[in-house]
């Protein structure tokens, strides 16, 4: 069974999905329309994505996470808020976009009672992931609910059976 692990499954998921590498820079995710940018990353195979793997290992030995992680050259994560109400569906149509141009399929689709959504899309023979998840924020400061949208991308390809270890242990570190 996969447990909702939130940002950890994004992580994961940005991490497996693999494009064609191509010469040049990469493209970004781009900001949904009236989103506040919390957080963007980018980690490649170039500058600090290999201390990433170094890191996820335990005594020299590489952990499924790191085994995840050991055949992808970049990741991106972008993660942002939208306030007042936002149409989901709109959002998810604008991220949708992203693998389809890829020619990707969506493999996992999940939703649960609180409102959060959590879409992943795989490119051809498993060459990488982009996953999307929305985020009901509910606080005292805001007048009125937020959405916080978290997208990954993950160029390289990835270790599937790692990373359904990890997915099913819950977990992203070595313990």
């Amino acid at each position: 069974m996969i447990k909702r692990c939130g940002w950890g499954l994004c992580v994961l998921i940005a991490l497996a999905m693999a494009a064609p590498a191509g010469a040049g820079e990469l493209p970004s995710i781009p900001c949904y329309p009236g989103g506040q940018v919390e957080m963007e990353a980018l980690l490649t195979s170039e500058d600090l994505l290999p201390f990433l793997v170094e890191s996820l290992s335990v005594e020299g030995a590489a952990s499924p996470a790191a085994r995840v992680l050991e055949g992808v050259t970049d990741i991106q994560i972008l993660q942002m808020l939208v306030e007042g109400p936002v149409d989901q569906q709109q959002v998810i149509g604008f991220y949708s976009r992203i693998p389809q141009t890829g020619g990707m399929t969506r493999v996992f689709k999940q939703y649960d009672s609180a409102g959060s959504v959590i879409l992943v899309w795989s490119g051809p023979n498993g060459q990488g992931l982009f996953g999307l998840q929305l985020a009901m924020v509910r606080d005292e400061v805001a007048a009125s609910p937020r959405l916080r949208i978290q997208a990954a991308r993950l160029h390289g390809v990835v270790d599937v059976p790692a990373l359904l270890k990890v997915l099913e242990s819950d977990t992203l570190l070595p313990a």
